[in-house]
């Protein structure tokens, strides 16, 4: 940079050498900021713990008929048994489907 009109070379430095120390002093700041910024985001981002207490109570309406439950089990499980021999059935049929094609092939 050529001097300029009146400035001694001795200024210039001393000039150049203020703005270096700005540069810096403004960047110690920035971290120091950058600092302050990470650490309330930190507290921002713990989650707050609430303690709720409910009352337990107990309600039986009304006396469970163990037989009847027993009665509805046993419906239930033969519909479950049939359900899965109709599905053992199509993958018979399915299996034979695919067999056919290759024997009459050969």
């Amino acid at each position: 940079m050529p001097p300029a009109e009146g400035v001694t070379d001795g200024e210039q430095r001393a000039a150049s050498n203020r703005n270096e120390e700005q540069t810096e002093e403004n960047q110690g700041q920035d971290a120091k900021g950058d600092k302050k910024k990470a650490k309330q985001t930190k507290e921002e981002k713990k989650p707050k713990k609430i303690t709720l207490e409910f009352p337990v109570q107990e309600l039986v309406p009304y006396r469970v008929n163990i037989d009847e439950c027993i009665k509805i089990e046993r419906e239930m499980q033969a519909a479950d048994w049939e359900e899965r021999m109709k599905a053992d059935a199509k993958n018979a049929v399915e299996e034979v489907r695919s067999l056919v094609p290759k024997a009459l092939a050969t």
